[in-house]
């Protein structure tokens, strides 16, 4: 028999008194603490890698940028006689900075895919928790 005033949290299963906060979430009565984790975990930037994957992305768009001045400077030091040699070097600068920027926009392809599928975890996590804590009562 409950007690009238009474709320049970549905993710932690503690009592949340008349006196306490509670919470709607997706439907569900949390208590003060869950709220703001469960909150938290909604958010991208809580999830590992956000940062990291930006490091990445910074990379290659450095690394893409340097090849591209590399073959730059390699063109204004070529003698104008010989503009093949000029066009071969740009090329060949462009392709390697195309080649050297797509190993670090992968990696942070591969983070952002991460995350995304973590929170997607944490959401049938959190609906997993809530379908059997409904099927023990």
């Amino acid at each position: 028999m409950r007690n009238v005033g009474l709320e049970i949290c549905n993710n932690c299963h503690k009592e949340i008194r008349k006196n306490e906060p509670a919470f709607v979430l997706n439907g569900n009565v949390v208590c003060q603490k869950c709220n703001e984790a469960l909150r938290k975990d909604d958010t991208d930037s809580s999830l590992p890698g956000t940062t990291v994957a930006a490091f990445w992305e910074i990379i290659g768009i450095l690394s893409l940028g340097i090849c591209i001045a590399i073959g730059i400077v390699a063109v204004t030091l070529t003698n104008e006689s010989e503009t093949g040699e000029q066009i071969i070097y740009l090329v060949i600068c462009i392709g390697v900075g195309v080649a050297w920027s797509i190993i670090p926009f992968s990696v942070a392809a591969i983070i952002k895919a991460i995350n995304a599928n973590t929170k997607e975890l944490r959401k049938i996590r959190y609906a997993m928790a809530k379908f059997f804590s409904e099927k023990i009562k």
